[in-house]
């Protein structure tokens, strides 16, 4: 059982999960002073004590995770207010004995407020409430941080039209579906990226609508984006600052990384891309050690000048591409992956060509490993583009088969085996 002492210079309370009470005790009246107040994950939290509302000093409130249905309306009169976390818990997941005091028009009245996180529960009833919902945070000069959700783009973008072009220090948001609990494109960057969007294409809208934030975003993931065949489309302006990329059954897309012979390296779709993720099984993709698997549509991974922005790739493995037929296309006499090291390919049935250039140089290549690639007749390599090789690890029996005119060079490095460690 908790119990709520009263000393006048308690700044912060945190209550957590093992809190069993539905109600917070009247006591909280006295705590004037308070400055912090942390319920977040006291599932058995149902109700605010009217009390709250003289908390006047309040500047963080933190009720996610709780049954408190969104917002109270006495959260209006926590005016210091400039931190706010939030469920939005409607209908089926009441159970009767929940306040019918709700007001979120009380969001409107937090003048002060500079980060809000709406965590959406119900999200049926979300989308029919969101509209009224962004109206009323538009007016909110001081908000910079802000998570929620968001049904459809149009609905983003009429929010950062009633903004009036002030920016936001950092966002998340989930255009077209609920919050995500743990972005995964988030976490090779230790959530340390602020800027994130997910997009999510299901209804087929048919618009980039979001084309006004998305150049201020540092990481995206598009959902059910069926209508594009390359990356590029999205934009190459909306791309410019992206540094974490997801594809989630995008399966419209051929190309992953496209661009032209012509085109310099410092004009890349991606420039600054560090992490994508790119299959059904979401294995991570990134610019040091590239891990591909189950793009079943692929058909090259790499085309012209798209390889630019790989200049520091050192490891790349690629496998389950059922339709992957080419690595590399391009004609472009140059090194095009200068650090790359290790290469494995495997469970490729289409996959015919590393490269149709025999002329490139990998000075860096170390180690090749083919597994389970029955139509891969030719490897791109000769001594006198390659110095560093030190192993081409595969089957015996498509080793034999190899049409390589090269191959007996290579004789004493190849280690067969029937079984590829990744």
């Amino acid at each position: 059982m908790y119990r709520l002492k009263t000393p006048i210079t308690l700044h912060d309370v945190q209550i957590d999960g093992r809190y069993h009470n539905r109600w917070l005790p009247s006591s909280m009246s006295k705590l004037t002073g308070l400055k912090g107040l942390y319920l977040n994950h006291c599932k058995h939290l149902r109700q605010l004590p009217p009390a709250i509302g003289t908390l006047v000093l309040l500047e963080f409130l933190d009720i996610q995770g709780t049954q408190i249905s969104f917002i109270p309306s006495l959260i209006g009169s926590l005016i210091s207010l400039r931190c706010l976390r939030v469920p939005y818990i409607r209908n089926g997941e009441q159970n009767g004995d929940q306040t019918s005091d709700l007001d979120p028009r009380a969001i409107s009245r937090l003048t002060k407020l500079e980060e809000l996180v709406i965590k959406v529960v119900s999200y049926e009833d979300w989308c029919s409430n969101a509209e009224n919902v962004m109206a009323m945070l538009a007016s909110l000069e001081h908000l910079t941080n802000l998570q929620c959700s968001f049904p459809s783009s149009e609905i983003l973008d009429r929010f950062l039209r009633r903004r009036s072009g002030r920016q936001f220090t950092s966002f998340q948001f989930f255009v077209g579906c609920p919050n995500s609990k743990r972005p995964q494109i988030l976490e090779p960057f230790e959530y340390r990226i602020c800027k994130y969007i997910r997009y999510d294409n299901s209804k087929h809208e048919n618009t980039f609508s979001v084309s006004e934030i998305l150049p201020q975003t540092h990481a995206v993931e598009l959902v059910h984006f069926n209508d594009i065949e390359e990356i590029s489309e999205v934009g190459k302006e909306n791309l410019e600052q992206i540094r974490g990329l997801s594809l989630e059954q995008c399966n419209g897309i051929r190309t992953l990384i496209a661009g032209n012979e012509n085109v310099a390296r410092d004009e890349s779709t991606l420039p600054n891309l560090e992490q994508l993720l790119s299959s059904e099984s979401w294995i991570p993709f990134q610019i040091k050690g590239f891990d591909i698997e189950e793009l079943p549509t692929f058909k090259n991974l790499f085309s012209q000048s798209g390889y630019s922005i790989l200049t520091e790739l050192q490891k790349l493995e690629i496998h389950s591409c059922m339709e992957l037929e080419e690595l590399i296309v391009t004609q472009i006499g140059e090194e095009v992956l200068p650090k790359l090291e290790v290469l494995l390919l495997a469970n490729l049935p289409r996959f015919q060509f590393i490269c149709t250039n025999t002329i490139l140089r990998w000075s860096s290549l170390e180690q090749v490993n083919v597994y389970r690639c029955p139509l891969l007749k030719f490897l791109p390599f000769c001594k006198d583009k390659e110095t560093n090789l030190r192993s081409i690890r595969g089957e015996q029996g498509w080793w034999n088969e190899l049409m390589w005119r090269h191959k007996a060079q290579y004789q004493d490095i190849f280690l067969p085996s029937s079984d590829l460690t990744f």
